[in-house]
């Protein structure tokens, strides 16, 4: 079977993942792209007997390589040569997005145009004349309304027509520009440079003066410096005419633009924009906007306690109706302890608490899927500049309530050396989805009642502490002013129901995987430790592990957890978070004696104070793994000595002084 190469390309928020999702159905796989730690998908579908093989590519604004996410376009289109480029393009938002697209004609791609939120179009009055527009660029358009299946058939029909022709098209700008180009495709003709660029994408970055082509120049000509003198005397004459080149070739990409729309587009689609502008009057106002961010994620945990806590109880019960028919069922007494109290007690203990950590990410992505995280993002700029820091840093934060190892990898967004490495060493105080589970058995167990509230407090506490920590180090360490932030914020958008629980769902299997892994494998280790020497009562203080936990437990007697239990917990929880929950499990001897089983160990001060601990201790090996690898040994020394000291005075203060009042 034949295989076609197909790139999606696109803006930010233009919906290129409800394409992809579109085309490719569930034949999906998503790793990152080689050396960097952008996300890549890609995907697979049949179509008249081909098999298509679909690239969905970082979103972007331009072609001109400044960021990590544009680099990796511009080199899968001239280094992987798909046979096929779709640019998705927002309907409401045509002159920003067809920049992109001029770029891409420039490079010379077989493109395809799908303009998308056609529906949006259409409620604002609007009108798109897209037969025009295809005759005007030269390429085949396609109008979509993707979250709704509308116009995939008809993409599907274009892309295969598109790769049996193989057609390239390129726009004309204004006779001086031309001529311009004309002279430096001479030049690079004259010197037979070698390029994967098309040469007149490449006249054109030479005029923009993009760095990196032009140390590709540098490299690839003989006689580099003759080559060097022949373009900057026409860069000179450029900058005596128009200032700067980039801005003159920027300036004439959007004439051609603004002189094609008026022909194709009817109306302006000004509803869409005064709806949007009102509701930001509300979520971003520079008084009420922090509260309402507070207000909205308060009510995300509430939901997911109340919501959440239904299906936990029903898997709860059903963990520990397996543990019991094990019990009763296997004869052999060893491996029934070991299934019955280490794989179900332990691994059981953590999956009980899936339905909640699904509906958190459910939550999280409607309010993505809404353009509401954007604005999130915004409201935080203010309370970032504050502490120092540019508002690109609470984009990492943001994605360390997931999980803190891409979190920290987002950190390569940040161009400031000092904000990157602020933002890197203190991510890992944001409360990622492992530690929800410790959050959840202790709340449910000891504050009933209040668990939403508890468990809130908890990030309220660790935003606090970020906010501090930041602020000082940014006041003796690292002296200087944050880099501008500049983020777009897409319009307010009704969610895709298929697009926002497929999220959902990715986010809590790789939990569940996670679960099944490393969980496993130290609930093995624990039931082992707790079995053994031979002829021990099963997870006693004179089993191995009661040995280990003994050695430890007076230490943590400050704090309020001076058992060799939690000690134990908080020894392995090293590993990954979730196996604090694992290890109380196991040695409870079943997720249905967890409840009994810590209230004889806790109080509930002394509960919230190893909740605490388990907030501000250094999260996982994989967490301080990527930090050694983003920001070195010294800055990961520091990460893990301040993490560790301030979980120990930290929960020990709060204990000490709450013991005081009760």
């Amino acid at each position: 079977m034949e295989n076609i190469k197909v790139a999606l390309t696109g803006n930010p928020n233009v919906g290129k993942t409800a394409i992809f999702n579109g085309l490719t159905g569930m034949r999906q796989h998503v790793g990152n792209w080689p050396g960097v730690t952008v996300e890549k998908k890609e995907g697979t579908y049949i179509h008249k007997g081909i098999n298509f093989l679909v690239t969905d590519l970082p979103g972007i604004y331009s072609l001109s390589a400044v960021s990590i996410d544009e680099r990796i376009a511009r080199n899968f289109l001239t280094e992987e040569n798909p046979d096929v480029v779709v640019a998705i393009i927002d309907g409401m938002n045509l002159e920003r997005n067809l920049y992109l697209v001029s770029e891409l004609m420039d490079l010379g791609v077989n493109l395809i145009i799908a303009v998308n939120f056609m529906d949006e179009v259409e409620k604002n009055d609007m009108k798109i004349d897209i037969q025009k527009l295809s005759e005007v660029f030269g390429v085949p358009v396609v109008g979509t309304v993707a979250i709704k299946g509308h116009g995939i058939q008809k993409l599907k029909d274009e892309i295969f027509k598109a790769s049996q022709s193989k057609s390239v098209s390129f726009i004309r700008y204004s006779d001086e520009l031309e001529q311009y180009i004309k002279q430096i495709e001479e030049i690079s003709r004259l010197f037979n440079i070698k390029s994967p660029f098309r040469t007149r994408f490449l006249a054109l970055k030479l005029i923009e003066e993009d760095p990196e082509i032009f140390e590709q120049m540098r490299l690839s000509v003989n006689n580099a410096r003759q080559f060097s003198r022949l373009l900057n005397e026409i860069l000179s004459d450029i900058k005596q005419k128009h200032d700067d080149p980039s801005v003159f070739v920027g300036d004439e990409k959007f004439k051609f633009i603004k002189r094609t729309l008026k022909n194709i587009v009817e109306g302006s689609g000004t509803k869409s924009e005064s709806l949007t502008n009102k509701m930001d009057n509300i979520f971003t106002h520079r008084i009420w906007g922090l509260p309402i961010l507070f207000g909205i994620m308060y009510t995300v945990f509430q939901l997911t306690f109340t919501l959440g806590g239904i299906f936990a109880d029903w898997l709860d019960s059903g963990m520990g109706f397996l543990s019991d028919s094990v019990l009763s069922s296997v004869q052999n007494e060893i491996l029934a302890s070991f299934l019955a109290n280490g794989v179900i007690g332990g691994v059981g203990s953590v999956l009980v608490f899936v339905p909640n950590i699904f509906i958190l990410f459910l939550l999280i992505a409607v309010l993505e899927n809404v353009g509401y995280m954007a604005r999130a993002a915004f409201v935080m700029d203010k309370v970032m500049n504050a502490i120092g820091l540019s508002g690109k840093s609470f984009i990492p934060m943001i994605l360390g309530f997931g999980c803190n190892v891409p979190a920290i990898m987002a950190t390569r967004t940040i161009e400031k050396e000092d904000d990157r490495i602020i933002t890197a060493v203190l991510n890992p105080l944001i409360p990622c989805s492992a530690r929800i589970p410790i959050f959840l058995a202790f709340a449910g167990t000891f504050f009933p009642k209040h668990q939403g509230l508890i468990v809130f407090s908890m990030y309220i506490i660790a935003i606090a502490l970020i906010v501090i920590l930041a602020k000082i180090l940014k006041t003796t360490l690292f002296k200087g002013t944050p880099a501008p932030f500049v983020m777009e914020l897409p319009p307010y958008r009704v969610p895709s129901f298929s697009q926002v629980n497929s999220e959902a769902w990715k986010r809590t299997s790789l939990f569940v995987k996670k679960a099944g892994t490393i969980i496993f494998a130290a609930v093995i280790a624990i039931w082992l430790l707790a079995s053994l020497p031979t002829g021990v009562e099963y997870a006693s203080k004179n089993s191995y592990i009661g040995l280990i936990g003994k050695a430890i437990a007076p230490i943590f007697k400050p704090n309020g957890f001076g058992n060799w239990q939690s000690s134990v917990a908080l020894i392995f929880g090293f590993m990954a978070k979730e196996v604090v929950v694992g290890t109380l499990g196991a040695l409870a001897g079943g997720i249905e004696n967890l409840g009994s089983f810590l209230s004889n160990l806790f109080t509930p001060i002394s509960a919230y104070s190893f909740m605490l601990f388990s907030l501000l201790y250094v999260p996982c090996v994989a967490s301080l793994g990527i930090l050694l690898k983003e920001v070195g040994m010294k800055w990961t020394v520091l990460s893990v000595v301040l993490l560790i000291s301030l979980a120990y005075f930290v929960s020990m203060a709060f204990y000490l002084i709450g013991s005081l009042f009760i």
